[in-house]
């Protein structure tokens, strides 16, 4: 994700999306690639005082929205393990320099300390409430299980459901084996799929019965 934040800026107005089918507007920036990836890769502070005299600035973003970047500063963000999870850059300084100099980049360097925590706790955060909500499907799933165990095919159907919930899919199957049995008391279990149940996202269930 890209912010791109501003005085006066609202939250809703700093993520940076297109106007159309809300996509972004700067393409995926690699590692190594440009200042950004640059920064991201060797974990290096950068403070340029003129943009474009540096052949690893990209102009295309300054082409795409217009804005002339002129100095900027650009440092890591890093959590608790010394991995790379942001860059940040502040891009013209409002002063009569119109540069960073190194105070600005002792504060950012400390502040951006502070901001990797934050960024990954709250990631873990995210983590957490996903994996939480994963196993209440499981649970919920296996309830369904046990709730009503006298049709086979609408027990299918729940499980199959459910599974499209969990996995956001568009068409889920399921091959039930045939069932064991005895002949002259020898247990004898037929190496087959007995029936195919297939769902698709509209939730209507068919049955296919395999011919033997």
């Amino acid at each position: 994700k890209l912010f791109d934040v501003t005085p006066g800026g609202q939250l809703k107005d700093s993520l940076v999306l297109d106007n159309s089918n809300s996509r972004p507007k700067f393409p995926p920036i690699s590692f190594g690639t440009g200042i950004i990836g640059h920064v991201a890769q060797t974990k290096e502070n950068v403070n340029i005082v003129n943009a474009y005299s540096d052949s690893r600035f990209n102009k295309e973003i300054d082409i795409r929205t217009g804005y002339q970047t002129k100095s900027l500063i650009c440092q890591p963000i890093i959590n608790s393990s010394g991995d790379v999870i942001g860059v940040a850059e502040c891009v013209n300084k409002l002063t009569k320099e119109s540069c960073f100099n190194e105070k600005d980049e002792q504060i950012f360097r400390k502040y951006l300390t502070f901001c990797g925590f934050c960024i990954q706790n709250a990631q873990l955060f995210q983590l957490s409430i996903l994996e939480y909500k994963r196993y209440q499907l499981l649970l919920n799933i296996a309830k369904v299980i046990f709730e009503d165990t006298t049709n086979l095919v609408m027990m299918i159907k729940k499980i199959m459901e459910k599974t499209n919930t969990l996995l956001d899919i568009d068409k889920c199957r399921m091959y039930v084996m045939s069932r064991r049995f005895s002949h002259n008391g020898v247990e004898i279990a037929k190496d087959m799929f007995e029936a195919i149940y297939e769902l698709e996202g509209g939730g209507n269930l068919s049955s296919e019965l395999i011919k033997i």
